[in-house]
């Protein structure tokens, strides 16, 4: 039988639940390509089409579409094929969007997901190393994508990073 002081112990170790966070569905936030190529998606709720063709295109979607989004396609907002940037209704932040879609989790990440090509360019070796290895598996592999791209187009030339990222993968063909 478990004594007074386990219970409270078990009791606190439990994590606290997400804060409930309720946004209106006509809320409009923008989004951004975050693939290497074209993004097409129709809502099956509204029949919208967005038709996004290289990497950063952005356009306004609903919190409604973006919750049809997740219900139909789900990769797209799990595997942040988009990134939600900002809300353009006023008394909405876009952190209330990201825990009311349950992304939250995605945007809270040792760096944020529209930050990837800085973080990519910018940071010294030993952080960019010690980074990649803390970080949510998701935006990992966008961080590895986005870093063969940034390689072919001739922006990444750090030898160490791109040593780092084979690593990372186990596979030493990452950049050919």
């Amino acid at each position: 039988m478990a004594t007074k002081k386990e219970n409270q112990t078990t009791q606190n170790t439990k994590s606290t639940p997400r804060k409930r966070v309720v946004v209106d569905r006509n809320t409009e936030v923008v989004f951004m390509n975050n693939t290497s190529g074209n993004l097409f998606y129709r809502c099956p709720k509204t029949h919208s089409v967005f038709d996004l063709y290289e990497y950063g295109d952005t356009d306004y979607i609903t919190v409604d579409q973006l919750l049809a989004m997740n219900n139909s396609n789900r990769k797209i907002l799990k595997e942040l094929w988009i990134i939600l940037l900002d809300v353009i209704t006023e008394g909405v932040e876009i952190e209330d969007v990201w825990t009311y879609l349950g992304v939250d989790n995605l945007y809270n990440d040792i760096i944020k997901p529209e930050d990837v090509d800085g973080f990519i360019k910018k940071s010294p070796e030993n952080k960019f190393k010690n980074a990649l290895n803390k970080m949510n598996k998701v935006l990992a592999t966008k961080v590895i994508e986005r870093a063969i791209v940034l390689y072919k187009n001739g922006e990444l030339n750090s030898v160490t990073k791109i040593n780092i990222l084979k690593e990372f993968t186990n596979n030493e063909d990452l950049f050919e």
